[in-house]
């Protein structure tokens, strides 16, 4: 069935709820798991924001990179807590942070480039309420890529 399966997460409820199916699948199909965390640039992320307090302000080299290092703490401890979910059920995932890349090119390049054949992701991330339905990334990602594609709910 699938080999390989590629999740993401931004730390959100909806992007754990994506994940916990995705460890799930792979201890019971004893599959090779890839967990993928992306992060935008930060002014394309606040200027992505119209109601974004600091819109159209210039950021110091020193504010850019405390905010990169405050990103990739941020990361290393989402991806710390899926890995240690997923080893209590004896996977063993590969661990992916992915800088300064739209989250839904994140995950369908690292997809292709790792291998895999099933992407399974939550329906809505940190940005659900710019869709009510179903979460742009999760659209994008759909849209992006040619692998079977689970959206948990």
């Amino acid at each position: 069935m699938f080999r390989h399966i590629l999740t993401a997460t931004d730390g959100s409820d909806w992007a754990g709820k994506g994940v916990t199916k995705a460890i799930g699948l792979a201890a019971a199909l004893k599959a090779k798991l890839t967990v993928v965390m992306a992060s935008e640039s930060y002014p394309d992320y606040l200027y992505a924001a119209d109601l974004s307090p600091y819109a159209g302000t210039v950021f110091t080299p020193e504010q850019m990179e405390t905010n990169r290092t405050a990103m990739q703490s941020h990361a290393d401890e989402v991806l710390a807590l899926v890995s240690e979910e997923a080893r209590k059920l004896g996977v063993h995932p590969r661990l992916l942070y992915v800088p300064n890349t739209h989250p839904a090119v994140a995950i369908t390049e690292k997809a292709a480039e790792e291998g895999c054949d099933l992407i399974v992701i939550g329906s809505r991330g940190r940005r659900g309420i710019t869709k009510l339905v179903l979460g742009s990334q999760a659209a994008e990602v759909l849209a992006g890529t040619q692998l079977p594609v689970m959206i948990v709910k």
